[in-house]
């Protein structure tokens, strides 16, 4: 059974950078999850949380200049891929309400698409870059948050999708939420 703290990154993960793939002929899943090099530090703490569920150590990926590693087949993949699925398409669950109650989850969330907006020196935002999702899977992202945390993002169109903005009235209370759980490595993306 996963830990909390294996689940937070779990579900932080494959609300940004992680993926749950087929094994096993499709009838068993692993998660998996990738970062550039410049964030190693930040998947070698991931690989360090879900160690007992890894049988190798993260490996380089030379023709894309990243780092992965996958853990083994594990029962509680098979929820998580049939939550965060419909086919191969990513998608916001219903089950999110339950799963995103600690700001952990957040924390990895950010660590994974979020950064700063910053403009001659000043920051006027952040956001989760959200756009593998639909414009609804971002409305329902955004009323959980605004439910669960009192934040409530504004949609915003990039490049024909959407995205979870924080503007003025909310950017630093997300923040607020989400800083106790950086990792050092990451501690970049709020400065």
């Amino acid at each position: 059974m996963l830990d909390e703290l294996q689940q937070h990154v779990i579900v932080g993960s494959l609300l940004g950078d992680g993926s749950i793939s087929a094994t096993g002929g499709g009838k068993r899943f692993r998660f998996e999850v990738r970062h550039g090099a410049k964030q190693k530090e930040y998947l070698d703490w991931k690989y360090e949380v879900l160690k007992n569920l890894v049988r190798t150590p993260p490996k380089y990926q030379e023709q894309n200049n990243s780092w992965r590693f996958r853990t083994i087949s594990f029962p509680e993949f098979t929820d998580f891929r049939r939550w965060f699925y419909h086919g191969t398409q990513k998608v916001i669950p219903d089950e999110l309400e339950n799963l995103i109650t600690h700001p952990k989850v957040l924390a990895v969330w950010y660590m994974d698409d979020g950064n700063l907006r910053r403009e001659y020196g000043k920051t006027y935002g952040c956001m989760l870059n959200s756009q593998s999702f639909t414009y609804d899977d971002n409305k329902k992202l955004s009323e959980l948050l605004r439910k669960e945390y009192g934040i409530a993002p504004m949609l915003q169109r990039n490049h024909g999708k959407y995205r979870l903005y924080f503007g003025a009235g909310s950017w630093r209370k997300f923040c607020a939420i989400v800083t106790p759980y950086i990792v050092p490595s990451m501690r970049y993306k709020l400065s």
